[in-house]
């Protein structure tokens, strides 16, 4: 999923759908924090 860019938007789209449990909130809350620990160890890196 990652391997492409994409927005954030876009992501949390697909966590929202595979995922309808959580609240909504939650859910982005989540994604958030895992993409940050990605960033911070290098794994994912921001295009403009």
């Amino acid at each position: 999923m990652l391997e492409e860019p994409s927005r954030f938007e876009t992501i949390l789209a697909t966590f929202r759908a595979a995922f309808p449990e959580p609240p909504a909130d939650r859910l982005e809350r989540d994604l958030r924090q895992a993409i940050a620990q990605l960033m911070a160890r290098g794994l994912v890196v921001t295009v403009p």
